[in-house]
């Protein structure tokens, strides 16, 4: 080592050098990866914010239309020519069969709505068949009549001239004004559904048929 000193400078004069282009390279590599991939992470954040702003409005539609199915089945009494008020406020499902327009409601509860004097009870579930003006073979439905009650068997409505609905109870066509339906009414929910009285006198009416 001592007889030969030119052989020690050169080689550790050379290190530096190499260390110092290693690091270079490699810092011009990392340079290079960085670069074209640096606006990815911002691209991603800004898709990100964009998705869970959608979502979060999409959420704030869905929550601001909590009665979807209570609006499906008052659009239907309606393409059928029938007022919306025939059903109740509190329609929790709607379902109707496009072949027979057999429907089927669901409220949360019993309920009583009251038509001025007149006083109507829904059952939890309600179904009847539709056709223009009328329901048919309705169920869920009952009407008070002199203290007693009584199921409500089909609804008609009179549109064009005396603009009445007719409740058909069996002994009697209870006859009410067409405005009081115009909106569905509120509904008190009840503990237990009434009485009904089976009192029955055939097919007798104490009002005309439609």
């Amino acid at each position: 080592m001592d007889g030969h000193p030119e052989d020690a400078v050169p080689r550790n004069s050379s290190l530096p050098s190499a260390a110092f282009r290693i690091s270079l390279q490699r810092q011009n590599f990392l340079s290079t990866l960085h670069t074209p991939h640096s606006h990815f992470p911002r691209t991603n954040k800004m898709r990100l914010t964009t998705y869970l702003s959608l979502l979060a409005l999409l959420s704030l539609s869905l929550a601001q239309k909590p009665h979807g199915a209570a609006t499906s089945a008052y659009d239907a009494l309606q393409s059928h020519g029938l007022p919306r008020g025939l059903l109740p406020c509190g329609i929790t499902s709607f379902t109707v069969n496009a072949s027979t327009a057999r429907f089927e409601a669901t409220l949360d509860s019993p309920c009583t709505a009251k038509f001025e004097s007149d006083v109507v009870h829904y059952n939890t579930s309600i179904s009847g068949t539709l056709s223009y003006g009328e329901i048919a073979s309705l169920s869920g439905v009952s009407a008070q009549e002199l203290f007693l009650w009584f199921p409500v068997l089909g609804i008609k409505v009179d549109v064009s001239s005396s603009r009445l609905v007719y409740f058909d109870v069996g002994v009697v066509y209870k006859m009410l004004p067409l405005s009081l339906f115009e909106s569905p009414p509120l509904c008190t929910p009840d503990d237990s559904s009434p009485s009904i009285s089976t009192f029955d006198l055939g097919d007798a009416k104490h009002a005309s048929t439609l």
